[in-house]
């Protein structure tokens, strides 16, 4: 990220949605996971 705002968020890795926290300074982000994403293809490899 380049141009960070506090009321910026990221998909990242597939694994949640994050927010950048207000508390944040430059060079150091803080991001709060704001979603944890379901994980619906390890439902499907147990069924086998």
């Amino acid at each position: 990220m380049t141009s960070e705002s506090v009321n910026s968020s990221e998909f990242t890795e597939r694994l949640a949605y994050f927010a950048l926290d207000k508390d944040s300074a430059p060079g150091k982000p803080i991001f709060n996971r704001s979603i944890t994403l379901k994980d619906a293809w390890a439902k499907e490899a147990q069924k086998g």
